[in-house]
């Protein structure tokens, strides 16, 4: 059975949607980017232009075969952010600006416990929410103007009295 997605996708022009699949537990997305959309199926990523035009999808590598392992997709610029559930926990940030050829530019490593793709990302700032080895939730903000050289600015200790 086919299904022509250009009635469904022709109206997408920001964000995600996200669904669970009935093949497995792993949460599925689809982003849509300036030239086109990422659909992320567990730890593959598969790019899309406006007109289905399949490019090569890449795999970021889960040693350990761990379930949720590549979290909720954020878009900025021509990048996207992968939160990656690893040890330690990482951002990955790809280059999306040519789908033929789309590659890892940098990795934001957390120094607290779970991102639990808490993102956001405001002007060229990205916060992420993250717990703290005594369970406190930590704000991290970073400065991600030049993705090659992000920038740490501070942890903020959030929900404390």
């Amino acid at each position: 059975m086919s299904y022509d997605l250009s009635t469904t996708l022709e109206g997408v022009s920001e964000g995600n949607i996200v669904a669970n699949t009935s093949l497995s537990t792993k949460e599925s997305e689809l982003l849509k980017i300036d030239n086109g959309f990422i659909a992320k199926q567990g730890v593959k990523l598969n790019f899309f232009d406006d007109n289905f035009t399949n490019y090569p999808s890449i795999e970021i590598p889960n040693p350990n075969y761990q379930s949720d392992f590549v979290q909720r997709l954020l878009k900025y610029k021509s990048y996207i952010l992968a939160p990656v559930n690893s040890s330690p926990r990482e951002i990955h940030i790809y280059d999306t600006s040519n789908l033929l050829d789309v590659k890892l530019v940098n990795k934001i490593t957390q120094t607290n416990y779970v991102i639990n793709a808490n993102l956001a990302i405001y002007d060229d700032f990205l916060y992420a929410i993250n717990v703290d080895e005594n369970n406190e939730t930590i704000l991290s903000v970073y400065n991600i103007a030049d993705v090659l050289n992000v920038k740490h600015i501070k942890d903020i200790l959030i929900g404390v009295e």
